[in-house]
């Protein structure tokens, strides 16, 4: 079999990625292939060189402004939608918007005269009758 095959199980046995069946199979290649030795000598060195670099202490500091930026975005996750800013200015909006609206509004409009309308009480024509009275 061409050792290239075996590159990228050779990475994930050294990561300790593969499952026991895989890493028996890996382990037994590696009892009898040479160049694939000296490859994963290889990258347990540079993995080791990457977990080394990796192990900086952390400032206590560090931890305390990261807990206070969680619980400050928690806190305004928690505060009801009309205790936020923007409710309040989009409300305003709507309310000039409405009073603008109602503003501008045409009212009716009257004129001077009206001609051909009847009164409500009376059911009569406001126009006199021309025609003649008859009688018998």
């Amino acid at each position: 079999m061409n050792c290239k095959d075996w590159e990228e199980r050779l990475a994930l046995y050294v990561g300790g990625d593969l499952s026991a069946a895989e890493a028996t199979q890996v382990e037994r290649h590696l009892g009898e292939c040479a160049g694939c030795q000296l490859f994963s000598s290889g990258l347990k060195e540079g993995l080791e060189l990457l977990q080394e670099s990796h192990r900086e202490p952390l400032p206590p500091a560090h931890f305390a402004a990261v807990r206070a930026r969680v619980l400050a975005e928690l806190e305004r996750q928690r505060r009801p939608f009309w205790r936020r800013g923007w409710v309040f200015g989009l409300a305003a909006v709507a309310v000039a918007l409405l009073v603008m609206m109602l503003a501008i509004r045409p009212g009716p409009v009257v004129t001077g005269r009206q001609t051909g309308t009847r009164s409500r009480s009376s059911g009569a024509s406001s126009v006199p009758n021309s025609s003649p009275k008859k009688t018998i």
